[in-house]
């Protein structure tokens, strides 16, 4: 069964929905929400067929758009995950090349990292 055609103002009602729920769901990623109803939209809308009329066409899309979201959110784990390490990894070395080994000035720079970790 095609998905059914739907109105401009069920498409846009739909979509108010949809980037409401995504918004809720990523609030620290506003552009990232707007992007995953995009591509919930086009992805129903290249799907269409598969839609086979069992349920309500909103309750198809936010099933796409949920998907969309925990996809994009294992993502941001693992790119925290990677930078995390990286950042750590990488003051390490910055702050032996720029303090002496045993020196106050590493010391104070180690306080003042952490001081920044802690506020970020």
């Amino acid at each position: 069964m095609p998905l059914p055609d739907l109105t401009d103002a069920e498409l846009i009602e739909s979509r108010k929905l949809l980037l409401h729920f995504a918004r809720l769901q990523l609030p620290d990623h506003p552009d990232l929400a707007e992007d995953l109803v995009q591509e919930t939209l086009l992805s129903a809308y290249s799907a269409g067929d598969s839609f086979q009329g069992r349920a309500l066409v909103n309750s198809w899309l936010f099933a796409i758009l949920k998907n969309k979201i925990i996809d994009a959110l294992r993502q941001i784990g693992r790119q925290r995950k990677v930078f995390t390490t990286l950042d750590d990894e990488l003051l390490d070395e910055a702050l032996k090349a720029i303090f002496p080994q045993n020196g106050i000035g590493r010391r104070k720079g180690s306080r003042n990292i952490g001081t920044l970790r802690k506020n970020h």
